[in-house]
């Protein structure tokens, strides 16, 4: 039976090595591999117990990346005071006595390994942790001569032997050696926001937008009892205004303002798709990706490409003023209009009584503008988003991508999946992961994305 460790990810924890050591005790001899070797007692005080693990470091040291990678994150482990059958345990030194004594036969820039003293059954098992092998790195050797080793030794680790390397082994190492290091340890975040809002611009709901703004401009041929209470509210003001204003006749018949609005409305549908994506463009928070390097490695030019699944697509990121390339303006509503004595057009009572309750939001704030990153975005059933390619340097944090606005044509309580892949032109490879935005809040409806357009027509409209 195969050992019984799991293998799927490193151990860290102390009741993780006491696993370890308790799967040696639990093994078949047969059970050694390319990243688990034993030894029931060593001398580490001796010539022979020094170059004996000095040995097994380089050979575990010397793998290769791709096959190493398939147990413990890639890590190799020598276990010291155990094998199959018994717990015979070692005398505990100093981490850094141990350190020094193995370095003169690994040299200052040898392989990178760490001691864990691992207490069970009132005895110490000495467990070495061999770091992850990668590309980039340089060919392992001896640097002492010393029992069973010589000044310029290079072992490999074949099956469950340390062994010299064959030829073709030790070409691998050079290749090894001479290839870039794996784009490993990047990761995508979402910084901001942490969730998105729902979005509703369906085919109903512009038609229902399109029915209530219809009905508004009808209204004015049909005025009611508000219409009338403000109509002699303004003749009471009569004389004040008649020295400003005079009052025109509509020359309209009712069928031709009828006719103008529907044509309006008409011209509204063909347009709404395009300025409704703009409007989010504008008014919804963009958001906002980040990398994270989480290696000493410095990546050159990464280039991130995402794609998330389902009703998503994306928008750019349009900081400028709102209002630009809106809606047609609404029609003059039906009625007589105040026109300036001094030539200045003025929309008339009907128009003041028509136009939306909030006087103050004809123009959005504008945003600051961006130099920055751009993204490319290909929208179609889903959305993929290629980032500009962005420098990072070895542990650096919260690298900002470019800004793009998500639309999540989804319920609340939906999640938005995708899935991203990053490359360098400095490393080989490709860096993937997952991401997840949950879909909450309240809907962002047609009616959201178009008020401001609709105070603009009224605020144009007319001549």
């Amino acid at each position: 039976m195969a050992l019984n460790f799991d293998t799927t990810r490193a151990p860290m924890l102390t009741s993780e090595f006491v696993n370890l050591v308790r799967a040696v005790e639990a093994a078949r001899p047969s059970d050694e591999s390319h990243w688990l070797e034993w030894k029931s007692h060593l001398d580490l005080a001796s010539a022979e117990g020094k170059a004996s693990v000095a040995r097994s470091i380089v050979g575990l040291s010397n793998r290769m990346p791709d096959k190493a990678a398939t147990h413990c994150e890639g890590r190799g482990y020598l276990v010291i005071g155990a094998e199959p059958g018994t717990i015979r345990g070692i005398g505990e030194l100093d981490p850094s006595v141990l350190e020094a004594r193995l370095r003169t036969y690994l040299g200052g820039d040898g392989p990178r390994w760490q001691p864990h003293w691992v207490e069970l059954d009132d005895r110490t098992v000495l467990v070495v942790e061999v770091a992850a092998p990668k590309a980039g790195d340089v060919v392992f050797h001896i640097h002492k001569e010393g029992p069973g080793v010589v000044d310029g030794s290079i072992f490999v680790r074949r099956g469950a032997a340390t062994v010299p390397p064959s030829s073709s082994e030790l070409h691998d190492l050079f290749t090894r050696a001479a290839a870039a290091p794996a784009l490993t340890g990047v990761r995508l975040l979402l910084a901001e926001p942490d969730h998105l809002p729902p979005i509703d611009f369906s085919d109903e709901a512009i038609e229902e937008w399109l029915g209530q703004t219809w009905r508004a401009c009808m209204s004015s041929l049909r005025p009611d009892e508000a219409h009338e209470s403000v109509r002699r509210m303004f003749d009471t003001l009569g004389s004040a205004t008649s020295l400003i204003y005079t009052t025109e006749p509509e020359e309209r018949a009712p069928e031709e303002y009828t006719a103008e609005v529907d044509a309006y409305i008409e011209a509204c549908r063909g347009r709404i798709p395009s300025v409704l994506r703009e409007a989010a463009g504008e008014r919804l928070t963009p958001t906002q990706f980040v990398l994270n390097n989480d290696t000493d490695e410095n990546y050159p030019e990464v280039e991130v490409r995402l794609h998330i699944e389902g009703a998503v697509e994306a928008v750019s990121d349009r900081r400028r003023p709102a209002n630009v390339g809106r809606l047609p303006s609404r029609p003059r509503p039906y009625g007589p209009r105040q026109v300036s004595r001094f030539g200045t057009p003025y929309a008339g009572l009907t128009g003041i009584i028509n136009s939306p309750a909030s006087f103050g939001a004809w123009v959005s704030p504008a945003r600051t503008g961006s130099t920055g990153p751009s993204v490319r975005i290909e929208n179609g059933g889903s959305v993929t988003l290629t980032f500009s390619p962005v420098d990072i340097r070895p542990w650096q944090r919260n690298v900002p991508l470019a800004t793009a606005v998500l639309l999540a044509h989804m319920p609340p309580g939906a999640t938005a999946r995708g899935t991203w892949e990053a490359t360098s032109t400095g490393v080989r490879g490709i860096a993937h992961g997952d991401l997840q935005v949950p879909i909450t809040g309240q809907p962002w409806s047609v009616a959201d994305a178009l008020s401001e357009d609709q105070q603009e027509g009224v605020k144009h409209g007319g001549s």
